[in-house]
């Protein structure tokens, strides 16, 4: 654990700006060496990054961004790749995460942010743990806000003749309505998945 006070390591940036205050384009690149902030630790880190038609209502942000020997929110990962662009309410991400040489994870998303409730809709998902891959059989979709956290059909499917299915509402109030399936699922996976120190095997 890092403490969260704690600052450390090099930012630089270059880039151009052309436009005026009535609507501009920005685009760069930057470079980040030794990073420790709130928590979180990178090694080494670059974006590219452009604003197209910043303070204006068409305004678009695409960020191409690669970083590596990370430690975030407690999980230590060897690499993230992230390609992911916005242009309101919502945009697309691809996000790529090795945990390790053995496992990996690999996501393409439609995503939209709204007042009063998020979505991101997975139009694919994969999962890999050594040899066991999994992967979505259809686009799935979560959206959270103040009715509450609904899950529109995320099936996952294994290699080894696994199954994981989610479809229904959690409510912020009220009754439950959540199917939940999970069938030939190696416990080891989950552990690793969340980088427990636990040792335990099991279907």
């Amino acid at each position: 654990s890092l403490r969260r006070d704690t600052l450390a390591g090099s930012v630089s940036a270059s880039g151009q700006i052309v436009g005026g205050l009535g609507g501009f384009n920005l685009t760069g690149v930057a470079e980040g060496l030794g990073i420790v902030a709130m928590g979180n630790r990178v090694q080494r880190a670059q974006v590219d990054y452009s604003w197209i038609g910043a303070l204006t209502d068409s305004a678009q942000i695409r960020l191409r961004a690669n970083a590596d020997t990370i430690v975030a929110a407690g999980f230590a990962l060897d690499s993230v790749v992230v390609r992911g662009d916005y242009l309101a309410p919502g945009g697309t991400a691809q996000v790529a995460i090795f945990q390790n040489t053995d496992r990996d994870y690999t996501l393409n998303a439609r995503y939209a942010i709204r007042p009063e409730q998020r979505e991101i809709t997975f139009d694919a998902l994969r999962l890999r743990f050594d040899t066991t891959r999994w992967s979505a059989v259809a686009p799935g979709t979560i959206r959270w806000g103040q009715p509450g956290i609904e899950i529109d059909s995320l099936d996952l499917r294994s290699n080894t003749n696994g199954r994981v299915f989610a479809d229904g509402l959690v409510p912020t109030d009220g009754v439950a309505d959540l199917r939940l399936v999970v069938q030939n699922f190696q416990i080891g996976d989950l552990l690793g998945l969340v980088q427990s120190d636990l040792e335990a095997q099991g279907i």
